[in-house]
């Protein structure tokens, strides 16, 4: 689960003399997903629990504009490597209708586990709603 974001936005005033007359800033803040504290956009580590920040846990492959399953790379990296001729990885992420087929095709005679198997370590493989699956720790 993602964290949370909130936008605050601080206006600052100053003199016309100075050269400053209205300045807008944007600030994005975030709250930590296990205690619910405020937590500034840039820290990797929760300052009052020290629970990681999610976005750093994802590891390579992660950019903040794809959206993550809430599923187990780990596991799916697993499953695809002991299971895979059967396609229990699929079965796993919601992907019914191809896990059936790599049931009686027996993974594509091992090329489509090989290729699911190489998409899951660099994080280009999705769950059955298109979302990426990327937390190695969920």
């Amino acid at each position: 689960m993602p964290a949370r974001e909130s936008a605050i936005t601080a206006r600052v005033t100053g003199t016309r003399r100075a050269g400053v007359s209205h300045v807008i800033a944007e600030v994005k803040n975030m709250f930590c997903q296990k205690c619910g504290k405020e937590i500034s956009d840039q820290a990797s580590f929760c300052p009052s629990c020290g629970h990681m920040v999610s976005g750093m846990a994802m590891g390579p492959g992660f950019t903040s504009n794809k959206a993550v399953s809430p599923y187990s790379r780990l596991a799916a990296l697993l499953l695809c490597l002991f299971l895979g001729v059967i396609g229990v990885h699929r079965f796993y992420v919601g992907k019914v209708g191809t896990g059936v087929v790599m049931i009686f095709t027996l993974g594509g005679l091992g090329i489509w586990v090989l290729i699911d198997f190489i998409m899951i370590i660099v994080g280009n493989f999705t769950d059955a709603n298109g979302r990426y699956v990327l937390d190695w720790q969920t």
